[in-house]
């Protein structure tokens, strides 16, 4: 009888748990004190607007609060460059009504950093949500600070 509650306890916690996680790291990057970031999205037309508009603001706000949002052209000032790989939102009546049977929310990029032609790092940052609990506003800002979590190790 333990054995059959401890499965539905498990079955029911990875149901209703969104994932973010950084993925593969190509090129590891160490961010240094005096970095200063500046970013662009690419490929964004895979994803809605409303989207990226999400994640624009919570970069911003992000990068802003943490004190790594470069305000000019400075040597310290490194470029990121956000595309995205894959992006699948469920309409939220779907996720609502028939919840893990509707799929699963993903949002995979690729962030790639540089500082003028030079190539200091990139990684993948892969997030998603297959629960019915949770809001695409949410999976989208927890990708977003994923992004800066890794940018200020």
């Amino acid at each position: 009888m333990i054995n059959v509650n401890i499965f539905f306890l498990s079955f029911i916690l990875l149901v209703i748990t969104g994932c973010t996680s950084v993925g593969e790291v190509q090129k590891p990057y160490t961010p240094e004190d005096s970095d200063k970031f500046t970013y662009q999205i690419e490929n964004s037309s895979i994803a809605s607007k409303e989207a990226v508009s999400i994640l624009k603001k919570r970069l911003e706000s992000q990068l802003a609060s943490n004190n790594i949002l470069s305000e000019n052209d400075n040597e310290n000032t490194k470029d990121i460059k956000i595309t995205f790989n894959h992006y699948r939102m469920r309409h939220g009546a779907s996720r609502a009504l028939v919840g893990v049977f509707a799929g699963a929310d993903k949002i995979d990029t690729t962030i790639t950093i540089t500082q003028g032609d030079i190539h200091l790092g990139e990684f993948i940052v892969k997030s998603s949500n297959a629960s019915a609990w949770g809001t695409s506003r949410g999976l989208i800002e927890a990708h977003a600070d994923k992004i800066i979590n890794y940018l200020k190790k």
